[in-house]
């Protein structure tokens, strides 16, 4: 099926970072602390990508 839409490779990925948060609390991050300014939780990040070689 590759060959006959002229595509030597394909590479699908997926990569993801901090999915999950266990605490109590909902309004800082728990890592943080006061001097450092990180009173926000932390975000999720989530990257999919394809490569395609013709």
């Amino acid at each position: 099926m590759l060959s006959s839409l002229k595509i030597q490779q394909i590479r699908v990925y997926a990569n993801a970072f901090n999915l999950l948060t266990f605490t109590g609390v909902k309004d800082y991050d728990p890592e943080g602390n006061s001097t450092s300014g990180q009173f926000y939780p932390q975000q999720r990040i989530i990257n999919l990508g394809v490569n395609v070689k013709f």
